[in-house]
């Protein structure tokens, strides 16, 4: 990512990511993130894909869905295309391919992604202290 921001001259985008507990949204305790660190992407219970805690992206960059995000905007598992623009919080992507009418407001071939929640249980024991 360094190399092609230094050839691009394009700034590196860094997105950290957090995993939140309940309604009341607070963050893990260690025991909790270990639970969650631990577990495979394919575990029943997880639906989260990775463990990965920061996501770098820059405009130019490379990039393949790894996900079947809308497939009638072409755009699932398999995907390729290229990071357009980062706009706020919102990536806009073309594919190498498309077949698909433009979004409203945006040109031909772009598809607008904005960032994802996902909820998945962990099983924790909370022990009393005596």
């Amino acid at each position: 990512m360094q190399k092609h921001c230094a050839k691009t001259g394009n700034p590196l985008y860094v997105f950290d990511t957090e995993d939140l507990v309940g309604n009341a949204r607070t963050l893990l305790n260690m025991e909790q993130k270990y639970i969650v660190a631990s577990m495979k992407a394919d575990d029943s219970n997880r639906q989260t894909g990775s463990n990965s805690s920061r996501i770098e992206v820059a405009i130019g960059m490379k990039v393949m869905v790894t996900l079947n995000l809308a497939t009638e905007a072409d755009l699932a598992n398999g995907t390729r295309g290229l990071i357009q623009d980062i706009v706020s919080a919102m990536v806009l992507f073309k594919p190498y391919k498309y077949q698909f009418d433009p979004f409203p407001g945006f040109a031909p071939g772009l598809i607008p992604i904005f960032p994802s929640e996902v909820a998945f249980n962990i099983r924790y024991i909370v022990q009393k202290q005596y």
